[in-house]
C-alpha cells in the first residue's frame, strides 16, 4: 500500500518521487504535499494579509507557475493549513531555505529571502522597509529564532498531524562532477564546505532534540552531481542518479521495516 509523503525543503528531497528519476517510487508512495525553498521561521510566521499577486512578476520563463506557487504559498503559509487537511503519513524535511536564503523581515510580515526568484519581483522592489537575516552573516541570531521557530513546527506536527512521522534528509551541497570528457571537474562559486557545515548543525539539533529517524547519504558515500540530470541544470544539489536509488532505499528501509 503506498504511503502518503509530505516534503518541505528543496528540490534535493523532492527530486527523489519523480518518475523520470526514480521509475518506480510509485509503487511505495504518493507525494501528496510540496512546499519548497521555505525557511522554517518563514513557515510559523503569521500569513501575510493583501498579497497583491500581480506584483510576483518577472518570473522565469517557463517555469511561472511554478515559482508564483512557491513564493505565494511562502507568503500566505498554506503549507500548515494543507498539512492538518492531507495528514500525510510521512512527512520528510531538508532545511535548505533557511541554509541557503535565510528570512526577510518586512512591515507587513516574515517570508524566506529567495534571491533566485522573489528578488526579481515589483513586490520585492516595492518592499520599503526590509530587513535580511541569514545564518552566514548572523548566525546567532538566525539560531535563536529558527529554535523557537523550528520548536513550534514540531509541536504543531505533533498536535494537528499526530500519526505523521518526521524524517530528515541530511542533504549536503556536493561540487564534483565528471564532464563530458570523462574528467573530474570541481562546480566553483559559493562556500559549499561552510554551508554543509550549518546544515550539519541544523540537522543534528532536530534530530537529538525530537528523535527524529534521518536519511544521511553522504556520510556513507561519496555522490557526485551530474551535468545530465534529468530534470536540472548543474547545480550543488542535482546529483547524480545513483544519490536517488540509494535514498529510496534508504527510505524504505525506514518506512517498511515497521
Amino acid at each position: 500500500m503506498q504511503k502518503k509523503i509530505a516534503i518541505l525543503g528543496s528540490c534535493a528531497t523532492r527530486d527523489n518521487f519523480n518518475s523520470k528519476i526514480n521509475h518506480e517510487y510509485k509503487k511505495y508512495y504518493q507525494c501528496i504535499l510540496t512546499q519548497q525553498h521555505s525557511s522554517i521561521i518563514s513557515i510559523m510566521s503569521p500569513p501575510v494579509s493583501s498579497i497583491d499577486i500581480s506584483q510576483l512578476d518577472n518570473l522565469r520563463e517557463g517555469m511561472e507557475s511554478f515559482i508564483l506557487n512557491l513564493l505565494k504559498t511562502d507568503l500566505n503559509k498554506k503549507f500548515l493549513i494543507d498539512l492538518t487537511k492531507m495528514q500525510p503519513d510521512y512527512l520528510i524535511i531538508d532545511f535548505f531555505g533557511d541554509i541557503y536564503f535565510g528570512t526577510l523581515f518586512f512591515e507587513n510580515g516574515v517570508t524566506t529571502n529567495n534571491r533566485w526568484h522573489l528578488h526579481k519581483t515589483s513586490f520585492y522592489k516595492n518592499l520599503i522597509k526590509k530587513q535580511p537575516l541569514n545564518l552566514i552573516e548572523n548566525t546567532s541570531d538566525y539560531l535563536s529564532l529558527w529554535i523557537r521557530s523550528v520548536r513550534d513546527f514540531m509541536e504543531y506536527v505533533e498536535t494537528y498531524v499526530p500519526n505523521c512521522k518526521i524524517i530528515i534528509h541530511k542533504a549536503r551541497f556536493i561540487n564534483r562532477y565528471i564532464d563530458e570528457n570523462g574528467s573530474e571537474r570541481t562546480l566553483e562559486g559559493i562556500n559549499y564546505q561552510y554551508f554543509n557545515h550549518l546544515w550539519n548543525i541544523l540537522d543534528n539539533y532536530v534530530i537529538t532534540k525530537f528523535k527524529c529517524e534521518f536519511i544521511d547519504l553522504a556520510s556513507e558515500e561519496e555522490y557526485l552531481i551530474t551535468q545530465l540530470h534529468p530534470l536540472w541544470d548543474l547545480w550543488y544539489l542535482h546529483y547524480e542518479k545513483k544519490y536517488y536509488q540509494d535514498f529510496l532505499k534508504s527510505l524504505n528501509n525506514i518506512v517498511y521495516k515497521r
